[in-house]
């Protein structure tokens, strides 16, 4: 990436729109998903893109609750994923819903994985998410570039001002910057229109 792609006042053209539906496991306890809803809208509004929820509200509502298919531990397992991805679909399916556009599932549960977000790209379905409960209010944007052309690239940089990062550093602390270059590549999301 040249250093003209680190820019963080890049405003993505044409006001995309970010949507994602949202569901929650069985086994998810605690509100970090109004934390992620918040965070995510407000670093996407500066710039220039907004975030558009099924259900729109954001708050949990039967429609949108599923049994996680977990083991003895109460997680789900990775041979659990597609079964809970299935589970989703039948419960809401964006593609059966005019006008079918798509969205990105974010499943908030509690998994077995040794971080608090995870980003599925295998299988039968276009890329989705899982957010855990002791996530930071940053992982679903984080996951969602996973979910993006980003791909698995972190694009991390440890010289930037004032100790930030940017959304895609695989680490805590303060992710509040979105580069030009990243957001070029996440505007070219399915998810994105």
């Amino acid at each position: 990436m040249s250093s003209s792609g680190w820019e963080t006042d890049y405003i993505v053209p044409g006001g995309r729109e970010v949507r994602l539906t949202l569901f929650w496991g069985h086994n998810y306890f605690g509100a970090i998903h109004k934390d992620c809803i918040a965070t995510m809208r407000s670093m996407l509004a500066e710039h220039g893109m907004k975030l558009s929820l099924i259900p729109a509200n954001g708050e949990i509502t039967d429609q949108f609750s599923v049994q996680v298919p977990v083991k003895e531990d109460g997680l789900l397992h990775p041979d659990g994923y597609n079964e809970l991805r299935n589970r989703c679909a039948a419960k809401f399916d964006d593609q059966a819903v005019e006008p079918r556009k798509q969205r990105l599932p974010v499943i908030f549960c509690n998994f077995k994985f040794p971080a608090n977000g995870l980003t599925v790209d295998a299988g039968p379905w276009p890329a989705w998410c899982m957010v855990g409960p002791t996530s930071d209010s940053v992982t679903m944007l984080h996951e969602s570039g996973h979910a993006s052309p980003i791909g698995p690239d972190h694009l991390t940089t440890t010289s930037v001002p004032g100790g930030k990062q940017n959304f895609m550093f695989d680490g805590g602390g303060d992710r509040s910057l979105m580069h030009k270059a990243q957001l070029q590549k996440y505007a070219q999301a399915y998810f994105i229109k």
